[in-house]
């Protein structure tokens, strides 16, 4: 691009030579190796040259068609940083309008070719609307398996890519589903009936954190809605309380803290003996978070003290398999989030030159916000995103700005990778911590980027 440095110019030109000599050596034309990455063969020229930029989604391709190992990807990254870092240390230009990415569907190869193939299943089980078969439908135990399986596999996706990039697919299955609960349309097996509703409400909340996650809010409420009433009418006190925490959490993003509140609140007494541990510390975890914003400091270290005790009662087995995502990462990330809040009080209630003590909440919150990123798994990418957007924000309200810029850049390079709207929104939502740092060049500069959302190679 026109106002990048020498060296990033120059490193983009030599991983352009790199990719022309690796697809020569394996044999391919600029035409032909062009179809396998979706690209036209001018654009491969242009990128060869390094006239064109191209995404990491394009690199990552090209290293599986000709079996690199990762190089020309990791190369890419490397430039992505070198290119972040510049923009951050340049003075920061007029503010402008503000953009924020993830609303566009990135382009996956991987991810794609995984949901043609789940909806290929979907369809040959006629779990697809318009795919099922004419007239009244029978369901067996063995279609409520299926459907399951197949939601647990746009799971993966979800957590993997994002929401914004299979919201459309995922609802197209949960509306058919769905009718499977009409009597008119379906004949549900005696020994499928317990289990149907309950797996129709599984679905109906996954497309409504799918579709929250893309930043879809009213289509994600109206399916919190639909998969409660599911879950209700199965009588799983357990997944209702899941739905309603989805429910809560979408209120917490939108900073409908009360809301979030009631809702958890409600959730936890209304499930009552039939709490498990990890169900009970999921939403103890964030209640404390909701408190905490509202500023209620003790009570939401209490309900974290709570969550943590709970949590150590907790044995997987006995737990529903919807609950395994619900690790130590993610207790440790609530830690994380209530610290920041009372960092934020700590800063706004603080005076012009009357000295206080500071009580290191900045610095405990960096603290979980790091064992939080520690304890997820790799394949829990959007996680690892948004806890690494707490961690910037954390290093900012713990007065470490430099630290904080270098956690920023590579944040940035991470989460172009994600579908979600929501993780873009978080990012740009990370000026709010600037506080005093904000009168520096590289942190303006940083800002700026955030508010454009310019942050690709």
């Amino acid at each position: 691009m026109a106002d990048d440095p020498k060296a990033v110019t120059e490193a983009r030109m030599q991983l352009g030579a790199r990719l022309a000599a690796l697809r020569a050596a394996a044999g391919f034309t600029q035409g032909t190796f062009a179809p396998k990455t979706y690209y036209g063969r001018s654009s491969i020229a242009n990128i060869e040259t390094g006239r064109q930029t191209a995404p990491r989604t394009f690199w990552a391709l090209c290293d599986t068609v000709l079996d690199t190992g990762g190089t020309l990807t990791s190369e890419h990254d490397r430039i992505a940083r070198l290119r972040i870092t510049h923009h951050i240390n340049q003075p920061a230009p007029a503010p402008g309008p503000v953009v924020v990415p993830g609303s566009e569907i990135p382009f996956h190869p991987d991810a794609q070719d995984l949901m043609m193939q789940i909806a290929a299943v979907a369809a040959a089980s006629g779990m697809l609307a318009g795919s099922a078969t004419a007239g009244r439908r029978r369901i067996a135990i063995t279609d409520v398996v299926r459907l399951a399986a197949v939601a647990d596999l746009y799971r993966s996706v979800d957590r993997e890519w994002g929401g914004g990039i299979l919201t459309a697919q995922l609802a197209q299955l949960a509306e058919a589903a769905t009718a499977w609960l009409d009597p008119g349309r379906a004949a549900v097996d005696a020994a499928a009936r317990p289990r149907l509703a309950s797996t129709v409400a599984d679905v109906r909340m996954l497309v409504g954190w799918t579709a929250f996650d893309a930043g879809q809010y009213e289509d994600s409420q109206r399916h919190f809605v639909l998969a409660e009433r599911a879950a209700v009418s199965a009588a799983d006190p357990l997944l209702t309380a899941r739905i309603r925490y989805c429910q809560a959490r979408q209120f917490q993003h939108r900073h409908h803290n009360i809301d979030a509140l009631h809702t958890l609140q409600f959730a936890r007494e209304a499930l009552g003996t039939a709490a498990t541990p990890a169900v009970l510390t999921m939403l103890l975890g964030a209640e404390a978070a909701s408190l905490a914003a509202l500023g209620q400091t003790e009570a939401a270290l209490r309900c974290l003290d709570q969550a943590s005790d709970t949590f150590a009662r907790v044995i997987g087995e006995r737990e529903p398999t919807w609950m395994s995502f619900y690790d130590i990462g993610e207790l440790r990330a609530q830690y994380g989030r209530v610290y920041r809040d009372l960092a934020r009080q700590q800063r706004a209630e603080q005076r012009p030159n009357v000295p206080v003590r500071d009580p290191g909440h900045g610095a405990d919150a960096v603290r979980w916000v790091r064992e939080a990123l520690a304890g997820f798994d790799s394949g829990n990418i959007r996680s690892i995103v948004l806890n690494q957007v707490g961690l910037c924000s954390a290093l900012l309200l713990a007065d470490d700005p430099d630290q904080a810029l270098s956690t920023g850049a590579d944040l940035l390079t991470k989460a172009a990778r994600v579908s979600s709207r929501r993780v873009w929104e978080r990012i740009h939502n990370l000026r709010r911590d600037f506080g005093p740092h904000h009168r520096r060049a590289d942190v303006a500069a940083f800002g700026h980027m955030l508010t454009t959302g310019q942050v690709s190679t």
